[in-house]
């Protein structure tokens, strides 16, 4: 039993989103069982995106917002961890979901007390005009920094996480957004902070989220084995290097300063060595750093080592 409403900021980041907006922000400030405060960044928006916002803020003080240049929304998400404040829990927010009433409360429930904890869940896949397409699993996650350099498979908009995590990523996250310009996700980020410091993620099988799908996404990840094999392509050949680079900031920003975090860096030392160093190449492959618990990229990701393009 609870003795009081735990606060849950809310990080929502916008860009030409007014026609789902609305539907969204209700289904936020709707949540039982919580106190929400909003907090939406615009990456700019060339619509009304900012006149809705605008509306909501006039009328409901839990509503903050701030309008920016166009960074891409892993670096929107970025400053809007550094915008948020003080709060119990933050939670982040697509800006055309529809969230069930419970969401929060039943985030902040499972996790409470948990420290350097991340929950994400299960999502329920609704298409343009709220009809179901499928729900999408992200059975036996792997929260390890390999496992998530390989494949980040959750889905940021269900992600809640409490001040603890949020203090572990604040320190670097100016030298982070101006390193991030391959944009890599912000839940990503989140998630291989929280590990370093030998957090746990949970990760609920049941969803309160509608999560939803446009024409041109949906056709992306089902219209096909075509497009689905040359996504992995463009994943596997990987030109800019992107997870050597992200272990190296990784390795620069945080000191191994616990036993965990050793552990952790020795992990990315592998991965930015691996190159250049045949025992570290042997490592990888014949260790299970970087498995995901999913077996068909697990083999692509020996086959990316074995031929230096992890």
């Amino acid at each position: 039993m609870r003795d009081r409403n735990n606060m849950v900021t809310v990080l929502m980041s916008t860009y030409n989103g007014e026609k789902y907006l609305k539907e969204q922000i209700d289904s936020i400030l709707s949540q039982v069982d919580v106190d929400v405060r909003l907090v939406i960044r615009d990456d700019g928006s060339t619509d009304n995106t900012v006149g809705v916002i605008k509306e909501y803020s006039q009328r409901n003080s839990n509503v903050e917002f701030t309008v920016g240049k166009n960074i891409g929304y892993a670096n929107s998400f970025l400053t809007l961890i550094q915008m948020a404040g003080d709060s119990d829990y933050y939670a982040f927010s697509d800006q055309d979901d529809i969230w069930k009433k419970n969401k929060l409360s039943t985030a902040v429930d499972k996790i409470n007390g948990i420290p350097y904890v991340v929950y994400a869940s299960n999502l329920e896949m609704v298409s343009e005009n709220g009809e179901f397409i499928a729900m999408k699993r992200f059975d036996n996650f792997k929260g390890s920094v390999g496992g998530v350099l390989s494949r980040n498979r959750l889905a940021g908009c269900t992600m809640v996480f409490g001040k603890d995590v949020k203090e572990t990523i604040t320190p670097v996250l100016d030298n982070l957004i101006h390193f991030n310009t391959f944009n890599y996700g912000h839940d990503g980020w989140l998630l291989l902070c929280a590990i370093l410091y030998g957090g746990q993620i949970v990760v609920d099988e049941n969803s309160y989220i509608r999560y939803r799908r446009h024409e041109s996404a949906v056709t992306s990840s089902h219209g096909g084995l075509k497009k689905r094999l040359k996504n992995e392509l463009r994943i596997f050949w990987n030109k800019d290097n992107k997870r050597v680079r992200i272990a190296g900031f990784l390795l620069e920003s945080f000191s191994a300063d616990s036993e965990v975090m050793k552990q952790k860096a020795e992990v990315l030392r592998r991965i930015t060595k691996y190159r250049k160093s045949l025992g570290m190449r042997c490592k990888l492959l014949f260790g299970h750093d970087l498995d995901t618990n999913i077996p068909a990229v697990d083999m692509k990701n020996k086959i990316a080592v074995l031929m230096g393009r992890y």
